[in-house]
């Protein structure tokens, strides 16, 4: 900027020198609290039990010597100790740090075996060599949601939703992928006007603790609304309404992975692929899609346990988490002895 003097190479060392000596002083208080305070946590419970002992001694003493002036300067000062050492005893526990439970290690935060590895490589494989698109030939794109994706759901026995997927907002506009509260898988659609559409899929038809290729859809056409799930290219759930649905904005930004919108109420479950559209596929979209997959390493996967979550956070900058705490495993099958690293932010 212009007018402003150039800082040389002495100002800076002098800035330097300043930051140090304030650094030392600094310590130098630190450590003189520090000691002090040792002084008091050891020292201070003697001092206290002697001068306790000395006031109780001084009535009991006043008693004998029949004055009553001792006796009552004796339980005078005795009560005042007390009330002071309570309120010394509340302060230190007010002051104290709050001691942060040991957090539980999930088993899903444990390293892989190589028995496990393996096993996952195989149903990656078998999935892949065996994925069609869906028989129905599909030749119509709609507007709409659409989310494919190769995941391994586990269950969680709790009475409560466990999201996989969950956009938009609260109360409208809202796309939502869940297990209910008796686990059955569940693509719900929240309109516009606030009015609820849902699908659920049979339990016998949704594999468990196996990966597999799953695809949800919401479509909205000219007088028609469908909601649809295929599993392994078959379709498994659909509800087709006679009139159109406004669905509303659905827009994935702000969105959340592995939980609800507040980032609670998380399912677990394993993600290998997973790509969001808005608007439906045809069948050579979703046939081009399923050899982009097969093509593709199949050594990497994320692991969600019901805690943890991310949030897509639009265009360019895909899914991230900030939270060490509640951020999801990414396992890399060809390194188990590191595979248990958080997933990039």
């Amino acid at each position: 900027m212009e007018g402003e003097k150039p800082e040389t190479e002495s100002d800076k060392h002098a800035e330097t020198d300043g930051q140090h000596t304030e650094s030392a002083v600094q310590r130098w208080r630190d450590a003189g609290k520090s000691a002090r305070q040792d002084v008091i946590d050891r020292y201070w419970p003697n001092i206290i039990i002697t001068i306790l002992g000395v006031l109780i001694l001084t009535p009991v003493a006043g008693v004998l010597m029949r004055s009553a002036r001792t006796t009552i300067i004796g339980i005078a000062a005795g009560l005042t100790l007390i009330v002071w050492l309570v309120a010394y005893q509340i302060d230190r526990y007010l002051r104290m740090p709050p001691q942060k439970p040991e957090p539980a290690r999930s088993e899903t935060d444990a390293p892989i075996s190589k028995e496990d590895v393996n096993e996952i490589k195989r149903q990656l494989a078998d999935l892949y060599r065996h994925l069609k698109p869906p028989t129905e030939q599909i030749t119509k794109k709609y507007p709409g949601l659409s989310i494919q994706g190769v995941l391994s759901l586990h269950l969680i026995q709790e009475k409560r939703r466990k999201y996989l997927f969950d956009f938009g907002q609260p109360d409208k506009d809202r796309f939502s992928i869940y297990l209910d509260p008796d686990n059955v898988l569940t693509l719900a659609l929240v309109a516009a006007n606030s009015e609820p559409y849902n699908v659920r899929v049979a339990p016998a038809d949704m594999p468990l603790d196996q990966f597999a290729y799953i695809a949800f859809e919401v479509a909205v056409g000219d007088n028609s609304t469908f909601l649809r799930v295929f599993v392994n290219g078959k379709p498994t759930a659909a509800l087709d309404l006679p009139f159109k649905v406004n669905p509303g904005k659905l827009d994935p930004t702000g969105g959340v992975v592995g939980a609800d919108l507040n980032g609670n109420n998380g399912a677990r479950f394993d993600l290998a692929e997973v790509v969001l559209y808005t608007s439906t596929l045809t069948s050579d979209e979703i046939e081009r899609l399923l050899q982009y997959f097969s093509s593709k390493p199949r050594n990497k996967f994320v692991q969600f346990n019901g805690s943890q979550w991310m949030r897509q956070m639009g265009s360019g900058h895909g899914l991230q988490q900030e939270i060490p705490e509640v951020r999801p495993i990414f396992r890399d099958l060809d390194a188990p002895a590191t595979n248990d690293k958080p997933a990039e932010r």
